[in-house]
């Protein structure tokens, strides 16, 4: 990206990303530029600090790398000095913004569906989040991780994606089971970073209270109103999507990853469970580059283990492999200790996941 100099130059550093963050669409932008849609000059101010071509705002095909979208939103919020520019963004996305992902969403049994695709496909979103979910017999907890050191634009980026889940519920689910659906947000940000009015802002949008200064950035929902049959849920096109989301992650560059590698080793691994030296020998790196390399890209061999391993149990479950069968391809030495395993992964033994998921 070249350098504009200026008297109005962000002074902070950009945040950097490993290369499978490094490029979103360009129409990411276009709801940016709506933040400030009554000041034109400000706009073009933006778009040339980031070297961003007007034209490819418009451009559905067209990319934006990361770091110009860093650029353009530091000198978006040097001039327009608001913590709730996140807040507004996020209002602004709607589910169908994330195309394939997004129908299957619109398409899901249940908003508990949506939300495990979220998360499933969520290396197809615009997040710099981790998204995790837990489900458990009273709540469903979505937490959203940093993955990356965002500096200055943490509050944005935190604000805009919160906000979107909160949106994108919205327009799943019919209005009357909203004060139903989300039952708390947990933030770390500190609370004197707003005012009480923005706060109570906040709080009447979300239509539940917020916590600051918490250990983790979760939404809490309560589980009863995300097992509610939606009314435009359509089994067949929610296949379909799902396919397309799966098709277009093979696609998706982390491919070319370290994480990745080790993604695609633990795949090979067939009836038993590799370890990390194993895996190491398989990628001839020794263990201390190998997790050097995954702690650059803020990740681990267990995280990336159990992701995977999760993944091949629920595939196998879904197309009705005996539960043992499954345990014993897998490498585990008895059927209890798979369903434990799988318990963790998911929040649900294999039966109730697969009678949820059917709903």
């Amino acid at each position: 990206m070249s350098s504009h100099a200026s008297d109005s130059q962000p002074s902070m550093p950009l945040p950097k990303v490993p290369s499978d963050h490094q490029h979103h669409p360009s129409l990411v932008i276009k709801h940016y530029l709506g933040l400030i849609a009554d000041t034109p000059a400000l706009q073009r101010r933006c778009l040339d600090a980031a070297n961003i071509p007007e034209k490819s705002i418009t451009d559905p095909y067209a990319k934006v790398s990361s770091a110009r979208e860093f650029s353009f939103l530091q000198h978006l919020l040097l001039h327009t000095p608001s913590n709730m520019l996140g807040f507004d963004a996020g209002k602004s996305f709607h589910v169908n913004c994330h195309e394939h992902l997004g129908f299957a969403a619109l398409s899901s049994n249940t908003p508990l569906d949506a939300l495990k695709s979220l998360v499933n496909f969520s290396d197809l979103t615009y997040s710099f989040f981790s998204l995790n979910l837990t489900v458990k017999n009273t709540f469903v907890r979505l937490t959203l991780e940093e993955q990356y050191d965002l500096g200055e634009l943490y509050i944005f980026y935190l604000l805009r994606d919160i906000t979107f889940v909160i949106t994108a519920g919205r327009e799943l689910i019919p209005q009357r089971q909203h004060l139903a659906l989300c039952h708390s947000i947990s933030l770390t940000i500190n609370s004197n970073v707003f005012t009480a009015e923005e706060t109570q802002q906040m709080e009447e949008f979300f239509k539940c209270p917020i916590s600051f200064s918490r250990k983790e950035n979760h939404i809490q929902y309560s589980s009863e109103a995300l097992n509610n049959l939606l009314p435009q849920a359509n089994p067949l096109m929610y296949q379909l999507f799902s396919k397309q989301c799966e098709d277009a992650l093979a696609k998706h560059p982390k491919q070319s990853t370290f994480s990745q590698k080790i993604r695609c080793c633990i795949q090979q691994s067939k009836g038993k469970i590799p370890t990390f030296a194993d895996t190491c020998r398989q990628l001839n790196t020794s263990t201390r580059t190998a997790h050097r390399k995954l702690q650059e890209e803020q990740t681990g061999f267990k995280e990336l283990l159990s992701a995977e391993l999760s993944k091949i149990a629920i595939q196998q479950l879904k197309a009705g492999a005996p539960i043992k069968l499954i345990a014993s391809d897998m490498g585990y030495s008895d059927t209890s200790s798979f369903i434990s395993a799988f318990k963790r992964w998911t929040g649900s033994p294999p039966g109730e996941y697969l009678r949820q998921t059917r709903r």
